[in-house]
């Protein structure tokens, strides 16, 4: 730790972001084009910096709330740090797309300016880049954490998260194709709230403020990540 950064997450961050280029570049980009050489299947691994991403994000985020003094310090928090650096990616994916063309990636310019708020999946617009998606799904993180904050609850944060994985956990395995799944699959991070709610349970841990409701939501985080997710690579993962 040095002043205000932990340094030990930047350098997660920088591992979890090579995965991800690397699994972009060399299986996803063959997935779609095809490389002229055969890709090592390892390389499709790289997908699980995503998931490495939402652990950090759920121990920042949970970190942040307890150094915001009200809840305006929090949005502004989040906000100055995810809308300048999306803005940039997205101004550029855009002309680039433009300039260059990428046959099935063209984009308007409507949906352009949709994307511009982060909120445009849920009014039926595309991605410029697909790879926004995470962003989206961060911002509604935001979101519930920002209301969890604002009305004093805080304090039981764990048991809110343990409600919330099981219910996830529940959609996931009982109602996989239901339109009820289809209809939250977003709006709770379905798929995706073990890993956020297991960095809310380390920042615990680093702190020493394990309770047991914080022992429960590690144990149904890891518990639902190993039910929903490919057994054997759920492993490899954790």
């Amino acid at each position: 730790m040095k002043g205000t950064r932990f340094l030990e997450l930047d350098g997660l961050r920088g591992v979890a972001a090579f995965a991800v280029v690397l699994f972009h570049y060399f299986y996803r980009y063959d997935q779609i084009y095809g490389h002229q050489f055969e890709v090592f299947g390892l390389f499709r691994y790289g997908y699980y910096g995503v998931h490495l991403f939402f652990i950090i994000s759920g121990f920042v985020i949970y970190w942040t709330v307890q150094r915001s003094e009200k809840p305006l310090d929090f949005v502004w928090s989040r906000l100055s740090r995810l809308y300048p650096v999306y803005w940039a990616g997205l101004i550029i994916t855009f002309f680039a797309i433009c300039l260059f063309t990428l046959p099935g990636r063209e984009s308007d310019w409507l949906t352009f300016f949709a994307n511009f708020m982060m909120f445009h999946e849920h009014f039926g617009f595309s991605h410029v880049d697909g790879v926004y998606w995470t962003l989206s799904l961060e911002l509604i993180f935001y979101c519930w954490f920002l209301i969890i904050f604002s009305t004093g609850q805080l304090k039981h944060v764990d048991k809110i998260f343990i409600v919330w994985v099981l219910v996830a956990t529940g959609l996931k395995l009982f109602y996989p194709d239901s339109m009820l799944f289809q209809k939250l699959e977003k709006l709770l991070v379905v798929n995706y709230i073990p890993f956020f709610a297991l960095g809310i349970v380390f920042y615990k841990l680093k702190n020493g403020a394990l309770s047991r409701w914080a022992i429960t939501l590690l144990i149904c985080s890891l518990s639902s990540i190993l039910m929903t997710h490919n057994f054997k690579e759920s492993l490899l993962f954790l």
